[in-house]
């Protein structure tokens, strides 16, 4: 039987033209040659096993062109006869981490982010970082300064501002909420500005009706001229503000004597141009303070 021998791995193979085959020889030379595995492809290229295990496992280098897989590390190892090079690095540890190119396209490990955020080009694009996206499905908390250069639209929903009790805008155009005394506020360049709603509106007439409004809950007339309001909510205090317009032609003057105000409700006091008590047909009033 005549031999010839394999172009890549140069084993034995039969050819009737060529030498007869040597069982013993031939045979030993062929699996020296496959155990070697130090031979190159059709393309020339150096074909390898490829071992692996543990990094400290790992061979010492100079054996030129062979390879090494560190399971724990997911590094792909090349000997280069003087040293192990890293020839392939999966940089991601951990479930949910991102790999993009980074300085020199070098595949660089992007942690998992929280829950709803969203990576974002930063550090002059070549750094990417995690952050809120403006608009999502569901609840979403946004950090940070944002900028809209355009116009927000809601078409349904609401938008809550900051609330706390007290609450006390300071920065120039911020808006908050005062939950304590139900009333917005607004930043204006260090200082902040309240605005206050009336704590209760009214209009009345004579006959104990309050025919629209809010925060009055009671209103009686213990005399001429004389009409007892009670407020919903009380206020702090009896520092606050009532502003009365008689709506009668015969009544020209209004006013709540201070010793008739109290936290929970006020007595107005109405007059003609003789300065006699009078009743008035109907009448406004409106009241401010803190509550």
């Amino acid at each position: 039987m005549a031999v010839d021998t394999t172009p890549n791995m140069g084993l034995h193979r039969w050819n009737a033209a060529g030498d007869a085959y040597d069982w013993a020889f031939d045979l030993k030379d062929d699996k020296n040659a496959i155990d070697a595995h130090d031979h190159s492809n059709t393309k020339g290229v150096p074909v390898r096993r490829v071992a692996y295990g543990a990094v400290g496992s790992r061979p010492a280098h100079g054996n030129a062109g062979h390879l090494f897989f560190a399971t724990d590390e997911g590094i792909l190892y090349l000997d280069t006869g003087a040293a192990w090079t890293a020839a392939a690095k999966n940089p991601m540890t951990t479930a949910g981490d991102l790999v993009f190119g980074g300085v020199g396209g070098v595949p660089t490990r992007l942690a998992a982010g929280a829950v709803g955020t969203v990576p974002y080009v930063a550090s002059g694009g070549v750094t990417y970082a995690w952050g809120e996206p403006l608009f999502l499905a569901g609840t979403q908390t946004m950090t940070g300064n944002k900028i809209l250069n355009g116009t927000l639209t809601l078409s349904g929903g609401s938008l809550i501002m900051p609330q706390a009790p007290g609450y006390a805008a300071t920065a120039e155009g911020q808006l908050g909420w005062d939950s304590d005394q139900d009333r917005l506020t607004c930043g204006a360049n260090g200082w902040t500005a309240y605005m206050d709603p009336p704590r209760a509106w009214g209009f009345c007439d004579w006959s104990g009706n309050i025919l629209s409004g809010y925060g009055m809950n009671s209103i009686s007339y213990p005399g001429t001229g004389i009409v007892a309001l009670g407020w919903t909510r009380a206020f702090r205090n009896n520092y606050y503000g009532i502003h009365v317009t008689p709506i009668n032609d015969a009544v020209l003057t209004a006013w709540v004597p201070h010793s008739s105000k109290s936290t929970g409700g006020a007595r107005l006091q109405f007059k003609n141009s003789s300065f006699i008590d009078t009743n008035a047909t109907a009448f406004m009033v409106s009241a401010y303070g803190l509550q």
